[in-house]
């Protein structure tokens, strides 16, 4: 059986715009990240700040709980910065505007997403992209343009070894 080839781009949305029927209320609280909360070394948001919604609606990038979040600008990439947003304290969380945003579908969860940008074969494809007297900010289009992921039972299994599990899958018995 063969499955078709698709990009990042065809299976998760990238850079979402905050729906109108999803933004939190103006008092609603919600977390904030900015790129120095986000570890190299870690992969993922070491603090966060609370704050309402109406300090950050505009001029900061939106996310949700379970977006990926990956530097836009060349140096931060190439130093690890991104992170699943998993574990934020609130369903909304804002950025700095050096943050790409990457929201899973239905096809791929956040867990893929994440291992699969933070591979080599991703993060050198884009560095190349990103050299060559060009600005320091990466094309939203390499994003877009990356490789496939896999079918779904390798799917399942990536997600499972990210997250350190037994091995089993979701839903099977010891």
């Amino acid at each position: 059986m063969s499955w078709p080839i698709e990009t990042i781009g065809a299976v998760a949305q990238i850079n979402p715009k905050l729906a109108l029927r999803d933004r939190p209320r103006i008092d609603e609280t919600v977390s904030f990240v900015p790129m120095a909360a986000v570890s190299a070394e870690t992969l993922s948001i070491e603090t966060e700040t609370e704050c309402p919604f109406s300090e950050v609606a505009k001029g900061y990038t939106p996310f949700k709980r379970g977006d990926v979040l990956i530097a836009k600008i060349t140096p931060c990439f190439e130093n690890g910065k991104m992170a699943l947003a998993d574990n934020l304290s609130h369903e909304f969380g804002f950025g700095t505007t050096e943050f790409h945003v990457l929201r899973p579908s239905e096809i791929v969860s956040g867990t893929y997403l994440f291992h699969l940008l933070r591979g080599p074969y991703v993060r050198k494809a884009r560095v190349i992209k990103m050299k060559g007297g060009r600005p320091a900010q990466s094309p939203c289009r390499v994003l877009c343009d990356a490789p496939n992921p896999p079918p779904p039972p390798r799917r399942a299994a990536a997600d499972c070894a990210g997250a350190g599990c037994s091995g089993r899958l979701k839903g099977q018995s010891p």
